[in-house]
């Protein structure tokens, strides 16, 4: 194993990065370069808190090469961070949640972005964690529960953009006026990946902070305009509640959500009156012939991932050119 730590500058960010990777070289093994040693990491943020600038982001994506101690000396530090990205560590160490609770405080005034990714994290730790970084407008996680989610909006109210795939099938089959929220600054919310969601969950899942408008008046208020629901349980229903919720939506992502129908696809694309994008990657139920309506319903339209690879022709292709709208094969990743 080795170690790099890259500051760099881009756009008048500074940027720290530090990652592992794995070799297969004899050589560098024996020179045991299996550690980051600590006085490199005390240089790495001394540098940090002599620099007055606030607009540092910090990138740790390493299993084995960062332990609590490493944390603590960039709590200690006190950078005035932006963005943290801590990427492959077991948050199952009592020590490491520790140490990150300290280095959120540390931050909070400034940490604007924050990743954890694969790792598990319980709803008590959450909870913790989510005391500090109030200052937060994008978080994504991994390997949650939905209750996380009620945590999350409840003590970041300045989120905007919310990313939680994989979440543990923990389901909130009813739903209750405590748990309610109204958050009208999330602008993007992905929760694909989660396949037991159904349209139930779905529904109690947007009440908890209020996103789809069901408590709202006035649904023009609602600023959500990207949702990602791939690879989940949702049927014609669920679309049903989105098209009638979702006035400001641009982008849909229903890809792999195999039990929705013609029916509900036209119902988003009807009552969603500024949809540009929409993906139907592998909604095997969905067929092309409801593309020309698309289309002709929703002028807005500029690209639609189509459901099957052979759906699309060069004549179709031009054809709808002609509307302004792009059609595009099935792809991982549509916007």
């Amino acid at each position: 194993m080795a170690w790099i730590p890259i500051q760099s500058e881009q756009r008048k960010k500074k940027f720290i990065q530090l990652f592992s990777f794995s070799s297969n070289s004899s050589t560098m093994e024996k020179q045991g370069h299996g550690h980051i040693p600590d006085d490199c990491w005390e240089l790495t943020f001394k540098k940090m808190r002599q620099d007055d600038e606030r607009d540092w982001i910090l990138y740790l994506w390493t299993r084995d090469l960062v332990s609590d101690k490493h944390i603590l000396l960039v709590a200690k530090a006190l950078p005035p961070l932006k963005k943290l990205e801590l990427v492959g560590f077991d948050f199952g160490d009592q020590y490491l949640e520790i140490s990150l609770k300290l280095l959120l405080l540390a931050c909070q005034l400034t940490l604007e972005e924050l990743t954890l990714g694969s790792f598990p994290l319980t709803d008590t730790s959450i909870s913790e964690l989510a005391q500090h970084p109030s200052s937060l407008t994008f978080i994504e996680l991994d390997d949650c529960s939905v209750v996380t989610f009620y945590t999350l909006t409840k003590s970041c109210p300045l989120l905007e953009k919310l990313k939680m795939t994989l979440m543990r099938g923990q389901g909130m089959d009813t739903f209750c006026l405590d748990y309610l929220l109204k958050n009208n600054r999330m602008w993007h919310l992905d929760i694909s990946s989660n396949t037991w969601l159904t349209d139930m969950n779905l529904q109690n899942f947007g009440q908890v902070s209020d996103v789809f408008g069901r408590y709202y008046v006035d649904l023009s208020v609602l600023n959500l305009k990207t949702l990602r629901t791939r690879r989940m349980q949702i049927d014609d229903e669920g679309m049903t509640m989105i098209g009638n919720r979702c006035l400001n939506l641009r982008y849909l992502d229903i890809g792999s959500c195999k039990k929705l129908t013609d029916e509900g696809v036209m119902e988003a694309v009807r009552n969603c009156q500024r949809l540009r994008e929409i993906n139907l990657f592998e909604c095997k139920k969905v067929s092309s012939d409801i593309l020309h309506q698309m289309v002709l319903s929703r002028p807005s339209l500029r690209r639609i991932g189509l459901p099957r690879f052979d759906d699309l022709s060069e004549q179709m292709m031009k054809e709808f050119l002609s509307f302004g709208c792009w059609l595009s094969v099935p792809s991982t990743e549509l916007f």
